[in-house]
């Protein structure tokens, strides 16, 4: 009896545990096969579903399969694959897509009908939408909707998904919808604006695509100011430049931002249009900047150095450096300080564009030398930048090298007519590579231009001696190998006197229809339109 007793409380763990371990090997089973699909193997399929015959994956890959062959099975496959796992959007993307191909899901019997309308209305409840009466035509893309609506909501960290469902609703000319989309990949891989921003540039030099950058201008996304550098650096019109601009510019809520001011007066700059550049520019200054303009801007260094268009422009490097600093002897709160350590190549690092009237003109400053080495040493150095054919060097000031206390320099030069404007550059003063090696330090202070009624004999003396030998510096290329991308040139500064321009300067301005003094036509948002869509997108829609 104690022996029958036993077995019979034995019997149900046995029972249990052989139940367990069949459990384990069909899950065990089921998920190798799932791997094997996961990795491309299409017979893994119906070795799943034997295992595991409620596996979401495997039922989700296997209606997608039969959508050709027998809609009806595939649409209840796909309805059970998305019960199965309600966090897998993936079988309600297939099903959208199965549903804008056929109109209103031909071929489903009435029991699967009714089942995958259930989903239906589940999903456009979840996505917001309100369920309409099915009216025949168009029927299918609006239920497509309501479930790419829900899908959206389902994986929003799933940037590949977030690609195609952009994808899709640009195939249906919802570009309001495709935004979301884009700004959720661009923030979780900002790799993809190899592929976006190109997209977007052609929808923004498009008439019919580019109002979508209304809606994207008045509230700009993490991702807007990178593409606004790369229109300016990559779109073929400045028209295109020119509108997102103007757009931005009549946003009250998010006003321009100073980096975005800095692309477009770079991209004006780089077209020529100096007097607009300046306008643009000027109209962005600070309180601060705007006390320091002249004919130099900041010529007492006591701002930071900063990537402005028509300020100092420095390039430092492992063996160069420059910072505005308080010494002894300053006039200001700072002076700028330029610390050479081993540098070696022609030195052309620190400059600053101009826009300066025809007619003569005296730069002085001072500096002090804290032991530069160098047999060559360092000048500032004029030179006209456009028109290209009148390219050439202004002006070489005297040589820096040494050691000195604070000591005023001067330099007189002639602008002549035809050269619209230049560039006030410190260079080497060594022709030859020994000469051009640098060590040790040397301070600029108080930098000013006032314009003279002529030369002196010195500066007569150098000018006939340049025109007599064509003397060259080198190219304006080589003058700007600094990596200064956005930066080209061209400075246009007031004068000392209360910061007014001169007659001859407003004579050059006058004309100029600035970005400020000027609105974009406005026109309604096309609800149907082509939108190029990447590759990545493209499977939406096949």
């Amino acid at each position: 009896m104690m022996q029958s007793t036993g077995w019979f409380w034995r019997a149900p763990l046995v029972a249990l545990a052989l139940a367990f371990a069949w459990f384990s090997l069909t899950a065990g089973l089921g998920n190798y096969y799932a791997e094997r699909l996961r990795g491309g193997e299409a017979g893994a399929v119906d070795a799943a579903l034997a295992w595991q015959p409620g596996r979401p994956e495997a039922l989700r890959a296997k209606g997608e399969a039969l959508l050709a062959d027998d809609p009806a099975a595939a649409e209840v496959l796909l309805t059970r694959a998305f019960r199965a796992n309600g966090g897998d959007p993936w079988a309600l993307l297939a099903l959208a897509r199965h549903w804008a191909d056929t109109g209103q899901g031909k071929g489903m019997n009435r029991a699967d009908a009714g089942q995958t309308k259930d989903v239906e209305r589940a999903d456009a409840s979840q996505a917001g939408d309100v369920e309409r009466p099915d009216t025949g035509q168009g029927e299918g893309l609006e239920r497509a909707d309501a479930l790419v609506s829900l899908v959206a909501q389902l994986a929003p960290a799933d940037l590949r998904l977030q690609m195609q469902l952009a994808g899709w609703w640009a195939s249906r000319g919802r570009l309001d919808r495709v935004l979301p989309h884009w700004t959720l990949v661009l923030a979780g891989d900002p790799g993809q604006q190899r592929e976006l921003f190109p997209v977007l540039l052609q929808m923004a030099e498009v008439a019919e695509t580019r109002d979508f950058f209304r809606a994207v201008t008045a509230d700009p996304p993490p991702w807007w100011t990178p593409f606004f550098g790369y229109v300016a650096a990559k779109g073929l019109e400045l028209d295109t430049l020119r509108f997102l601009y103007l757009l931005r510019r009549q946003a009250a809520d998010q006003p321009l931002s100073a980096e975005e001011r800095r692309l477009y007066v770079g991209r004006l700059q780089r077209e020529g249009l100096i007097a607009e550049a300046f306008l643009v520019w000027i109209d962005g200054l600070e309180p601060a900047e705007r006390e320091r303009l002249g004919l130099v801007f900041d010529g007492g260094f006591d701002l930071p150095l900063e990537r402005r268009n028509f300020g100092w422009q420095v390039a430092e490097s492992d063996h160069f450096s420059a910072k505005p600093m308080g010494t002894a002897g300053v006039t200001g709160p700072t002076a700028l300080r330029l610390r050479f350590k081993g540098y070696e190549g022609h030195f052309a690092r620190v400059s600053q564009p101009l826009f300066l009237d025809a007619g003569y003109y005296r730069l002085s400053g001072r500096v002090r030398l804290d032991s530069l080495t160098s047999k060559g040493g360092l000048r500032w150095q004029l030179r006209c930048l456009l028109p290209e054919a009148e390219a050439k060097v202004l002006a070489d000031g005297p040589r820096f090298m040494g050691s000195a206390d604070w000591a005023p320099f001067e330099l007189r030069f002639e602008v002549p007519a035809g050269c619209d404007y230049q560039q006030l550059t410190l260079v080497s003063a060594g022709s030859r590579a020994f000469e051009k090696k640098l060590d040790g330090t040397l301070w600029f202070d108080d930098l000013k231009m006032l314009r003279v009624k002529d030369l002196d004999a010195t500066a007569r003396a150098d000018a006939t001696a340049r025109e007599k030998t064509d003397e060259e510096a080198a190219p304006v290329g080589a003058e700007k190998e600094v990596g200064q991308e956005d930066v080209e040139a061209i400075e246009t500064q007031q004068d000392q006197e209360g910061g007014v321009p001169t007659a001859a300067r407003q004579d050059r301005l006058g004309g100029v229809a600035t970005a400020a003094a000027q609105d974009p036509a406005v026109g309604k948002v096309t609800e149907s339109v082509a939108v190029p869509v990447p590759e990545a997108m493209r499977e939406t829609m096949n």
